[in-house]
């Protein structure tokens, strides 16, 4: 392939098309998808000439055309992007044919090129054309591309410039705004200004404001700014809750409808709230500190127009950056509860202040003796109730082990065997011994050695007792289950072929129907608690689960359990469900009577005072 060097403007050679005007791409550009100005100025120059295809060369970005071109004509790109360099670098229009070497399934056509160098406030490259003709270029050509680029310049400008407008308009809208925040006297009273100015200024049907409680992590509505259409404990209201929160969980500003189909199913609360309102537009923001910490959400209701509007939309980008300062800097200065009641106070006469002063303390001192259920805070740790360790019946060696920790057994059920080699080799030995201690028996009395005759009859008595020995360890080889329960430990498929101890502990199996809770009572509380008393038990397995039993032993001696003297009570729970297994820990609380408020909040210092001062 050739790439011709530029040529002057040649003749026409066929009749010439009515021309495209500035007018036509101007209205071309400004319908229809932004993405799609592309196409839109191609199918407009079409009118005017051949057009084959249009590219758009843009500095530091890939090339863009008209319409996909197939693999046959990527020579023509290449040769489109030379020529478009070549414009962007002599900031002039360039002309030139070219003839692209054809590719398998394609024939060589003949093409006229013309890039028109353009730039604008944000772009900065070349438009180049392909036009269809027998190596001739026409004027009209030249002018419906330049007429093309002069619109694609005043079109990018003239949206910079709007764009420009809208952002300082939000930006004042913005700083009105914060300024008006901050003269606030509470965070409360701030999110209620927020509400109402921000429903006054873009003309929403409904606007709220919601924090994040310290406690739950959830949004709630601090302030709207039309109560009568979200009612206290209203489905209304739970739904605007329920907007706020996925609003802070996606952190993200959100549009109902969305501009994209792929997002429809994650805003379902805001289709639900349009629903209930009786709205067409929600848009949703959360409220964000500098660090990027959300404090809060705010989302605003409307129309058509609500979504429609550019200035409106960049005022909820701008306003949801800029917010949680000031909110949160009026939440700072806000006085504590104490505070006003002490500003209240100094503002009242004497006389004034002197009963308050006294109903108050008379207010506090009769909370003080309000009867109050004492618990008691306990670790706890839940344990069998009943247990059985199965131990090695004699010395010997574990030939195999039949069960693992987890599993559940049945009386009489095979545990383990130990290994008989041993006893069979000892049995042995003893009856080659018996049989020796015979003979010198019978020698003996031949001999009418009476007392060597006595020795040999008490050692062949020993080994007849060594032989039932070695039979009654040969015939209890197996090991067995003694109760029905779990095998709770006992992995010893490891120790097969180990040599074991009389008394070796090998498995310990519990049944859990029934399960034992072992409550950890501190030293200073003992004195309260006496068996029968009621206990609430929540486990760590089973948060939001609160078991009760009651009090059935106290053991008589303390112990010590992380660095505590405790003493260690027993509760009994059902496990017919099998959900509570042995070593499970967690908190109980035992109900040890009705005291005043003031005994429970104080008696703890009270007394530690006094063992200070050894009273």
């Amino acid at each position: 392939m050739s790439i011709p060097s530029t040529i002057s403007e040649a003749q026409a050679t066929r009749p010439a098309r009515a021309p495209s005007t500035l007018a036509d791409f101007e209205s071309a550009l400004a319908n229809g998808h932004p993405d799609q100005w592309l196409d839109r100025v191609a199918e407009t120059a079409r009118r005017s000439a051949d057009l084959f295809s249009l590219g758009w060369f843009g500095m530091g970005a890939s090339p863009r055309f008209s319409h996909h071109l197939p693999d046959s004509e990527k020579p023509l790109e290449q040769v489109l992007s030379q020529v478009a360099a070549q414009s962007a670098t002599k900031r002039d229009t360039v002309v030139m044919t070219a003839r692209p070497a054809a590719q398998s399934g394609s024939l060589q056509r003949n093409f006229t090129l013309i890039a028109v160098p353009m730039e604008s406030a944000t772009d900065r490259g070349s438009l180049a054309a392909a036009f269809l003709e027998n190596l001739s270029v026409t004027p009209q050509q030249i002018n419906v591309l330049q007429t093309a680029a002069a619109a694609m310049r005043l079109q990018r400008g003239l949206s910079v410039t709007k764009q420009a407008q809208d952002e300082l308009l939000a930006a004042a809208a913005v700083i009105d705004l914060v300024a008006r925040l901050q003269t606030c006297e509470s965070q409360l009273a701030a999110c209620q200004r927020l509400a109402d100015d921000v429903a006054r200024h873009t003309s929403s049907n409904f606007v709220a404001v919601g924090l994040i409680s310290k406690l739950g992590r959830t949004c709630r509505i601090a302030a709207v700014s039309d109560p009568a259409a979200v009612p206290q404990e209203s489905e209304r209201r739970q739904a605007v809750e329920a907007t706020l929160e996925e609003i802070v969980i996606r952190d993200t500003l959100t549009v109902w409808p969305p501009e994209s189909n792929t997002r429809r199913h994650g805003l379902l609360t805001h289709a639900r709230l349009c629903e209930l309102l009786g709205v067409e537009t929600v848009f949703g923001s959360p409220i964000r500190l500098a660090d990027g910490t959300s404090i809060g959400a705010w989302l605003l209701c409307g129309g058509t127009e609500l979504r429609n509007n550019v200035v409106h939309r960049r005022f909820v980008e701008a306003a949801s950056q800029r917010l949680g300062a000031p909110l949160h800097l009026v939440h700072r200065a806000e006085p504590s509860t104490l505070h006003r009641l002490l500003t209240k106070l100094g503002a009242s006469s004497d006389s004034s202040r002197k009963r308050t002063l006294l109903l108050t303390a008379a207010l506090g001192l009769a909370c003080l003796t309000l009867p109050m259920t004492h618990e008691v805070a306990c670790d706890c740790e839940l344990q069998p109730v009943v247990r059985r360790f199965v131990a090695a019946p004699f010395e010997g060696t574990l030939e195999t082990s039949l069960v693992e920790p987890g599993e559940n057994v049945v009386a009489g059920q095979l545990l383990a065997r130990m290994d008989p080699r041993e006893i069979n080799w000892e049995m042995a030995g003893v009856d080659a011994e018996q049989q020796r201690a015979a003979k010198e028996r019978d020698t003996n009395l031949v001999k009418q050695d009476i007392g060597a005759a006595e020795i040999s009859k008490y050692d062949i008595e020993r080994l007849k007792t060594r032989r039932k020995l070695l039979t009654h360890r040969s015939e209890n080889l197996e090991i067995r289950s003694p109760i029905d329960g779990l095998v709770i430990t006992g992995d010893l498929k490891k120790s097969e072929g180990v040599p074991m101890k009389t008394g070796d502990r090998l498995f310990e199996i519990a049944p859990l129907d029934q399960m034992l809770v072992e409550v950890a009572i501190p030293e200073p509380d003992i004195r309260h608690i006496v068996v029968g008393q009621e206990v609430s038990v929540v486990l760590d397995a089973f948060p939001g689960e609160t078991l009760t039993g009651t009090l059935r032993r106290i053991h008589p001696r303390s112990e010590v359990r992380d660095e505590s003297n405790v003493f260690i009570a027993e509760v009994e729970l059902s496990n017919l469900q099998g959900r509570l297994r042995p070593g499970m820990k967690g908190s109980a609380d035992i109900t040890a009577g009705r005291r005043m408020l003031g005994w429970i909040l104080f008696h703890r210092p009270i007394e530690a005072a006094l063992l200070r001062l050894g009273w």
